[in-house]
């Protein structure tokens, strides 16, 4: 690929709240999907990119969430995987580099049904907390057939059930913050947002 990769980071940490108690709670869920219809099953994506189309196939949760629930998200790959040809449109000048990830952001926005930074926050509090979320998780959906925003829809019910009731609110806010940087009008970041790990210690 031509050109230097830009600052690409995952957004701050959500410092997911006190502890996972382990038991359902009922809690009001926050509505964060933005598009209901990318929920229903995994759906093809056309990026326009430099006046060209590139065709991203259905694919389901476990397929996108081998690309981001890596300890750094791999838009590499993703780009690697399904925008290669975009390598003709920067030796071209026709896009920047910076052009070229923040598409792949605005794809993550499109198939997770809500801001890139608040899906790779849930992604990361799933990895980060899997021992508890994760066999919850697979009790109530098939990674291999869900779309990835269903996932997420599914994943902010259990992780809120399984929280102290006290806590949600604050992870929320957090969840759905604009990373700083978006608002300062500066490159979308993709930090490694390591999450408090500490917080998982008393999960049950």
């Amino acid at each position: 690929m031509a050109g230097s990769r830009p600052s690409v980071r995952r957004p701050s940490s959500v410092g997911v709240p006190d502890e996972l108690a382990g038991q359902a709670k009922a809690v009001a869920t926050p509505s964060l999907n933005l598009d209901p219809v990318w929920s229903l099953k995994p759906w093809p994506v056309i990026v326009l990119l430099g006046g060209r189309e590139f065709e991203i196939p259905a694919m389901a949760a476990a397929d996108w969430l081998s690309y981001l629930m890596q300890p750094v998200p791999d838009v590499d790959g993703l780009i690697l995987d399904f925008l290669g040809a975009s390598d003709d449109l920067l030796y071209a000048g026709r896009i920047t580099v910076e052009e070229l990830y923040e598409a792949i952001l605005d794809l993550i926005s499109t198939v997770c049904a809500r801001p890139w930074w608040v899906a790779l926050r849930q992604v990361n509090v799933a990895r980060s907390g899997w021992h508890v979320l994760g066999p919850k998780m697979l009790e109530r959906v098939d990674f291999e057939h869900v779309s990835i925003a269903a996932f997420l829809d599914v994943l902010l019910v259990v992780t809120l059930e399984s929280m102290d009731p006290k806590t949600t609110a604050m992870f929320v806010l957090k969840l759905e913050a604009v990373p700083a940087e978006l608002a300062a009008d500066q490159p979308a970041p993709i930090d490694s947002m390591e999450m408090d790990r500490g917080a998982f210690l008393s999960m049950g």
